[in-house]
């Protein structure tokens, strides 16, 4: 993969500003292929978007951002941050039409549409009819379980923030919660048992204290599976969670980036309505 200096990564956008009507900036560094098709599919190709550039995580985004405010350089710039859990912990954001906030922990979330990914399996098996794999994956039953499994983990990991615990959280390999003789993959009790153990290893604080925060927690992330479905992590667990479960159930086993690639390609992003209408309004005045 061509590698680019600092130096030259600050020049890109000047470079393709011939190519795109406006410049989008995005945490992920190569991820601009996903990202240019994902924008490309939900602006229904009616902004010239060509490329696409990644800033090497949030911080380095805001402070981007921040800088063009400052200097009154916002031309045709305009930047997508991951929600995290940013929105509950009410961390502040610039205030500007230029940024969007997604209300997700990150933009995989919004490529868990089902008839997306049955589209996707039947590509490489297609032995069976759409519906026939729709009925084989009970997505809608994987993705409740998943979501109530991970659940506890998820609200541990927003206790962990709240409280900046030196606890490696979200980063944390899915793999040690994984149990592949499992229906939906996730072992509750794994899950249970390493909450645990780092509870137990928090000995300057009040067990009871920690067992009321993480109840609150549970509450931040939303008051059933539907509401707390954003707040999970689809870039580190439901989706390559999905990846596994989809081959354990006949699929094809697929590359991560591949599948992420095609799902961006089948998805109709009807939940990125908030993204899209605020890049037409801000940009009302471009036109291809």
């Amino acid at each position: 993969m061509l590698q680019y200096s600092e130096e030259a990564k600050k020049a890109l956008p000047l470079f393709y500003s011939r190519y795109n009507d406006i410049d989008i900036f995005v945490e992920d560094e190569r991820d601009e292929s996903f990202y240019t098709e994902l924008i490309k599919k939900i602006t229904n190709n009616k902004l010239k978007v060509s490329r696409i550039f990644g800033l090497g995580g949030k911080e380095n985004l805001l402070k981007d951002l921040q800088n063009k405010i400052n200097s009154s350089s916002l031309s045709k710039q305009f930047y997508i941050a991951d929600g995290d859990f940013d929105i509950i912990l009410n961390r502040a954001f610039p205030n500007t039409d230029r940024l969007h906030v997604l209300n997700a922990y990150c933009i995989e979330n919004f490529l868990l549409e089902e008839d997306a990914i049955c589209s996707v399996v039947q590509e490489d098996k297609p032995n069976k009819t759409f519906e026939q794999w729709k009925s084989k994956l009970e997505f809608p039953i994987w993705l409740r379980e998943s979501i109530e499994l991970l659940s506890p983990l998820f609200a541990f990991f927003l206790l962990t923030q709240k409280l900046n615990l030196e606890i490696k959280n979200v980063g944390t390999d899915l793999s040690i919660f994984i149990d592949n003789s499992s229906k939906f993959l996730l072992d509750k009790e794994k899950i249970n048992l390493w909450i645990k153990d780092k509870y137990s290893a928090q000995s300057n604080l009040n067990a009871e204290y920690l067992d009321k925060l993480l109840t609150s927690c549970m509450l931040d992330l939303g008051a059933d599976w539907v509401a707390r479905k954003n707040n999970i992590c689809a870039k580190k667990y439901l989706l390559p969670l999905l990846r596994i479960y989809v081959t354990k159930k006949g699929g094809k086993s697929i590359d991560y980036d591949s599948f992420r690639f095609r799902l961006a390609k089948n998805c109709y992003f009807n939940s990125l309505e908030p993204l899209r209408t605020q890049i037409f309004q801000v940009f009302a005045h471009v036109s291809t």
